[in-house]
């Protein structure tokens, strides 16, 4: 019976020996929620880092966006005022090459009566032979300086004149020609009458309606140029007439 008996209770021992071990088995259990929960605590942790860190980045870009739309409008706004300063710089120019190319116009001769209203300075190289049957014949050599003033309609006035020379008064045979000097004040004075056509003005002499003298005209109007010889009055002269500027 005793050789029987060992068996069942060495069974029954073998049956009961893992309980203890399984209650061990408990406390690893414990380890595994306490690194559960510290898992869980972390990942709580970088969520909360991580929706930081997003809301950082929006507002980053917001504010990002923001300079840049800034940033665009105000170029948008230097490159229309540079547009409108170029247009401006560009009608400005425009304006300053028609009113050149009219300049240039005037000076190649393309003017009309009206360009030649206004006062010229007139200067006057002249020498007058004057003779006489019975002797005393005279030669005057002057230079005369004064005004011209072409108005409209027409009409004109030379004024200011101032005359300056020498005079030859011949005498006797044999004798030596008579040398003194000549001048005068408002001595040609006067009244005139004048038209334009084709680079040419034609004066007549109010006070000589025979006395009539031709003027060519160059740089546009700016300056005139007349000569006269032989009659009406025996004198041959050189008239250059410049343009005063006007005020």
């Amino acid at each position: 019976m005793s050789i029987r008996v060992a068996p069942l209770v060495l069974g029954i021992t073998l049956m009961w020996a893992p309980l203890p071990a399984r209650a061990q088995g408990g406390g690893s259990a414990n380890n595994l929620q306490t690194q559960l929960n510290a898992l869980s605590s972390a990942a709580a942790a970088l969520q909360t880092a991580l929706a930081s860190e997003t809301s950082a980045r929006q507002s980053a870009d917001t504010t990002l966006q923001a300079n840049i739309s800034s940033e665009a409008a105000a170029r948008a706004a230097a490159d229309t005022t540079l547009a409108t300063n170029i247009s401006s710089e560009a009608s400005s120019r425009a304006a300053a090459d028609t009113a050149l190319d009219a300049r240039v116009d005037k000076l190649e001769g393309n003017i009309t009566a009206t360009d030649l209203e206004g006062t010229y300075n007139l200067y006057m190289v002249a020498t007058a032979l004057e003779l006489n049957g019975s002797g005393g014949n005279t030669i005057t050599s002057y230079v005369v300086t004064g005004t011209m003033t072409f108005a409209a309609g027409g009409t004109g006035q030379v004024a200011n004149t101032v005359a300056a020379g020498r005079l030859l008064t011949e005498r006797l045979p044999g004798q030596t020609w008579l040398g003194s000097g000549a001048s005068a004040s408002g001595a040609f004075d006067g009244s005139f009458s004048w038209v334009y056509n084709n680079g040419v003005v034609t004066v007549t002499n109010g006070d000589n309606p025979g006395d009539i003298n031709d003027y060519t005209v160059a740089a546009g109007g700016q300056v005139m140029v007349g000569v006269q010889g032989g009659p009406p009055g025996n004198i041959q002269f050189i008239v250059v007439l410049t343009r005063q500027p006007s005020i």
